[in-house]
């Protein structure tokens, strides 16, 4: 074999060996616990989830709580959460909008550790959580599990005073925190 043949056979090795990493970041893989609810919506055929975080995206809207357990398939436009009882959740991501991949995003609404105490929490942060909304007095890290990961590509820093949600694709929802990182207004 002649010495250009070996470089290109092994460039090309290397690429399979990049690829396959790559592919099983997406793998099913073990049962892990969400981080935070994730806003999904049922449409004709499918559930779906964004990395927009739509939190009121209308008929069909349901929360799939915080510490649920899932797994994680590929997707060509993201990933799949697999819930427990077989139910598929598209999540769609776009990493040019993001500022992250896919695996880097999967893992900031995931755990493989345990579950999030949420007895820690305030009576207000655990009724937001359990009921995926937002109210006056919830903590910054109540606001997180309860909507879900601020997204990227609206919040840029993450400790600032304002965040963005959107609640469908034609309307946002803007919270504001005050010095003592609580929820002083939501419009």
């Amino acid at each position: 074999m002649s010495a250009k043949r070996r470089v290109v056979v092994s460039l090309f090795a290397i690429f399979v060996l990049v690829l396959a990493g790559t592919v099983s970041a997406f793998a099913a893989q073990e049962w892990r616990y969400l981080k935070s609810n994730v806003h999904a919506f049922q449409n004709n055929k499918d559930i779906k989830a964004s990395y927009a975080i739509y939190t009121d995206p209308g008929v069909g809207h349901f929360v799939v709580p915080v510490n649920t357990k899932v797994q994680m398939k590929k997707w060509r436009k993201g990933f799949v959460l697999v819930l427990e009882d077989g139910r598929n959740i598209y999540f769609e991501v776009h990493p040019k909008r993001v500022g992250m991949d896919g695996p880097t995003y999967y893992n900031t609404i995931l755990t493989s550790d345990t579950e999030v105490d949420l007895s820690k929490f305030s009576a207000a942060d655990r009724k937001g959580i359990t009921d995926g909304k937002v109210s006056v007095g919830m903590t910054r890290e109540g606001v997180r599990i309860a909507f879900g990961f601020p997204p990227p590509h609206a919040n840029p820093d993450i400790n600032a005073e304002n965040w963005i949600f959107w609640r469908n694709r034609f309307g946002r929802t803007q919270i504001t925190f005050n010095g003592a990182d609580k929820v002083s207004a939501i419009k």
